[in-house]
């Protein structure tokens, strides 16, 4: 969930699109679990509150872990989070 929580705020905030999911192997206890969903939530409420209607329904594009080009209003790439 943190790994695609990631990837999809990669692609949406800061407009990249990595091929691959983050390794979260350093997050090995309750603490480091907690403390990345933490700043995850932050990252994406400071987002979330500059963010106008027209931004909401605009279309983004991304690249899938694949390399395969998406596009949809950016409403529908937040759904799933």
């Amino acid at each position: 969930i943190l790994s695609a929580q990631d990837i999809w705020q990669q692609r949406i905030v800061h407009g990249v699109s990595p091929l691959a999911l983050r390794d979260y192997a350093e997050c090995n206890t309750v603490a480091d679990l907690q403390a990345a969903f933490s700043s995850m939530e932050r990252a994406w409420s400071v987002f979330l509150a500059d963010l106008s209607e027209e931004q909401l329904a605009a279309d983004t594009a991304w690249k899938n872990t694949r390399g395969k080009e998406a596009t949809l209003p950016l409403w529908q790439g937040l759904t799933p989070l």
